[in-house]
């Protein structure tokens, strides 16, 4: 075994015993002890890491859209595969470093040459640095001298030991110096040509590649004529390298500069601070805005706000969101960005704002899916009052029984209020939680029925969110605002009730109707609501139809509110204009009817199952099993004498001379207003004074305050307490009690306000007809 190994190495011991085996031996020695003092170097000096580049967001079709410093104030890019073609990488080896895919990082032989050269004229005349040098010199800057050219020469063999040629490349290309505070070829290209690397042409390149060897005295700016000299000079070299042929250098050589110093990209400002606060260490996001669309929302916002600035309105906000896939492909937080005196830097679609009329759409197709209530049911919109809340309508006038279409497409709110009660403050506000309202979820222990006309909380981002379940038969889905957002979807009400709803809001006559939109052939056919917000603070309008879900909001961010603010008169003109803008192919019958609706028969006045007085019939939409099952009685037999002027009961009616006479069978509410507006009637005669029947079963309601209810009252203020009842129609006289003593005699349907004292009150009511109902309720003082 022992002779083997010998026999082996014999032939190395003799050749290294040799003159010439010595000396290459000490070359051999050499270069391993120098490889091993490389490889401690590159331990103990580990190359520095390169600054982080330029926060970059770009559209859907890749287009820049914001662009933000680098941390080291720095406007950097990193080049994409594909910006830098073929032909710039040859002509940047042509110019810069022809041996660069053959060296280690150092040329000795131009190492040589640039240092003869240099010692015949006495000065630096030539450079001898690599590729991989320069990209060396930018990884850390030093002065001009030996020692920093030995560091220099250090680090390429470093850089050449970690990194494959074609990153050395990508790196020199991304790090090249222009001058002030641009660095990398697609950085300049974008400032000084607004385009991408990819698409220069032969004179912009040669342009681009000539400023990093002098940025000052080639600047564009100041010294247009050198470097079209500078440029020029290259253009032919490269031609004589086989880069160019004649025609193309021909071409080249007669294109002007047209370098021009560009602002830095700066669409969707808000937007993309966000996205880059939500991603810090990401350099390149990726939203899917379209850049044509954000264009069409930006212009027609900027429009319109400049005329409503003159009204007192600073600020509109739009967002644009694809119904199929979530995209949002515009989106416009503010009128003005840098407009400092109107707050221009809020995020207008993600403020908390009063929704106003908004989120009735919800509630009445909640309403639908629940079973309460059908699109042709009647519901009576009358002053009533809900324990101290006495709601409006936006134009303070009642309008009797209508349909709950005409309540949601005419917005009406006492109906809305009503519906509410009915269904449940708790449980409305937990279904608006579960389609993604966070205020609402996080404050609806404290909301009451006012919520339902703006007294809560929302953003723009959850309107467009909630208010595309009806472009999407029911189901909800989520903004995505980058290319990387997953689609998520949720169901919030079943597609008929959906249905129901969207048809309601496709109605073209309806009182928030734009004056210039009264011709419906202008009319896009889209579905809208729209909301204003107490003391005129915040006008609304959103919009959708099968293709687009799109919000519109306009106000003023610092609150305060405006006389000419209102969601129909500001917010829908835009809101039509963006829809004809950006849907340029719209389905004019997109609405299609769900199999799962039905139809049938129900009384016109009421919109109930017919009854047997019921002879005037509709059609109206339900969903089987999800519809009220009530047979109507909207009239109702009375037994009067002849002249049909006094009535009777079975106790009191005369064995002849009586008529059986149909009346209507009102609520007390809707004779009430009938009464206090002169709106004629036909009303039930007075019932028989001789009667000495106590008819109980007509005794007035107390409607305010509320039986069992605890109010606490301010002793710095001492709030009156208003009580009010709802009575017959035969009734003209009402009779209050506080504790068993006659408190104040007042007509039917007038308020009464007291103040009223600590403790247990009894309150009573008495008719002049001998009826009575009473309460119980607590005061305390604080």
């Amino acid at each position: 075994m022992n002779i083997s190994v010998f026999q082996w190495i014999e032939p190395f011991i003799r050749t290294f015993s040799s003159k010439k085996g010595r000396i290459v031996f000490r070359i051999l020695i050499f270069a391993i002890g120098s490889f091993i003092l490389f490889i401690a170097g590159d331990i103990l000096f580990p190359l520095p890491s390169f600054q982080q580049n330029s926060q970059a967001v770009f559209a859907a079709d890749s287009t820049l859209m914001n662009l933000s410093l680098s941390p080291d104030e720095k406007w950097r890019l990193r080049s994409r595969p594909g910006d830098i073609t073929e032909d710039i990488s040859r002509v940047i080896l042509f110019r810069e470093d022809r041996w660069f895919r053959y060296h280690p990082g150092v040329n000795p032989i131009a190492i040589g040459r640039a240092a003869l050269q240099n010692l015949k004229s006495g000065g630096r005349v030539s450079g001898a640095s690599t590729i991989t040098m320069q990209v060396a010199r930018l990884l850390e800057r030093r002065p001009r001298n030996y020692m920093s050219k030995m560091i220099e020469i250090f680090r390429a063999l470093q850089l050449e030991w970690h990194y494959s040629k074609q990153q050395i490349l990508g790196l020199w290309i991304d790090h090249v110096s222009y001058g002030g505070n641009i660095e990398g070829i697609r950085a300049a290209s974008l400032f000084y040509y607004g385009c991408e690397p990819g698409v220069l042409s032969w004179a912009q390149l040669a342009t681009l590649l000539v400023i990093p060897n002098n940025p000052n005295a080639l600047n564009p700016n100041r010294y247009k004529n050198r470097l079209l000299e500078e440029r020029n000079h290259w253009l032919k070299k490269m031609a004589e390298g086989g880069l160019l042929n004649s025609q193309e250098l021909s071409n080249a050589l007669i294109e002007p500069v047209t370098m021009q110093r560009r602002p830095a990209p700066s669409f969707m400002p808000q937007l993309a601070r966000q996205l880059k606060r939500e991603n810090p260490h990401k350099e390149e996001i990726y939203t899917l805005i379209r850049p044509g669309v954000q264009k069409l929302a930006s212009d027609i916002v900027t429009d319109a706000s400049t005329l409503l600035k003159y009204k007192g309105i600073s600020n509109m906000a739009v967002m644009i969101m694809n119904n199929a896939t979530g995209a949002v492909e515009a989106y416009v937080a503010s009128a003005d960005f840098y407009d400092n005196f109107s707050s221009g830097q809020v995020d207008g679609l993600k403020a908390i704002r009063s929704p106003g009329s908004t989120l009735k759409p919800f509630l009445y197709t909640m309403a639908f899916d629940q079973g309460t209530i059908t699109p042709l049911m009647t519901i009576n919109d009358v002053p009533a009052n809900f324990m101290g809340y006495a709601p409006e309508n936006y134009d303070q006038r009642f309008n009797g029984r209508v349909t709950i279409s005409e309540a949601l497409a005419r917005s009406l709110n006492m109906p809305a209020v009503k519906i509410l009660e009915l269904t449940g403050v708790d449980r409305f506000n937990r279904f608006m939680a579960s389609a993604g309202f966070k205020t609402i979820d996080r404050d609806r222990d404290k909301m009451g029925l006012s919520m339902i006309l703006g007294g809560c909380g929302v953003t723009a981002i959850e309107l467009t969110r909630a208010y595309s379940a009806f472009a999407r038969g029911g189901i909800s889905i989520k903004p995505r605002f980058r290319m990387t957002d997953p689609i998520l979807t949720d169901t919030l009400f079943s597609e008929a009730a959906a249905w129901m709803t969207t048809r309601i809001l496709s109605l073209p006559t309806r009182p928030d109707l734009p004056l210039m939109f009264e011709n419906s052939t202008n009319l896009p056919p889209v579905s809208w609501k729209t909301g204003t917000s107490y003391g005129r603070r915040d006008g609304w309008a959103v919009g959708f139809n099968s293709h687009y879900t799109i919000t519109v909001w306009a106000g003023n961010f610092d609150g305060h509110g405006a006389a000419f603010l209102s969601g129909a008169d500001v917010a829908t003109p835009v809101l039509f204009r963006l829809f004809q803008a950006v849907d340029q192919h719209p389905v004019r019958n997109w609405l299609k009817q769900p199999k799962e609706v039905k139809f049938r028969q129900v009384c016109n006045e009421t919109g109930l199952l017919p009854g047997d007085s019921c002879h005037h019939l509709v059609t109206d939409a339900f969903i089987p099993g999800h519809a009220p099952t009530i047979h109507c009685e909207h009239l109702k037999a009375i037994w009067t004498n002849k002249a049909g002027s006094i009535s009777y009961c079975s106790d009191c009616m005369p064995s002849k001379g009586v008529i059986r006479r149909w009346y209507p069978n009102y609520p007390p509410e809707l004779i009430a207003w009938f009464t206090d507006n002169n709106i004629p009637f036909k009303a039930i005669p007075p019932h028989n004074p001789v009667c000495e029947r106590v008819m109980k079963a007509g005794a007035p309601q107390i409607v305010s305050p509320v039986d069992m209810a605890e109010y606490l009252i301010s002793t710095a203020d001492s709030t009156p307490l208003m009580l009010n009842c709802h009575s017959e129609g035969d009734v003209t006289t009402i009779y209050w009690y506080i504790n068993h003593r006659l408190l104040k005699k007042t007509r039917r349907s007038e308020p009464v306000f007291f103040i009223p004292q600590e403790g247990v009150l009894r309150i009573g009511c008495v008719d002049d007809k001998g009826r009575s109902s009473s309460i119980n309720i607590t005061v305390r003082y604080y």
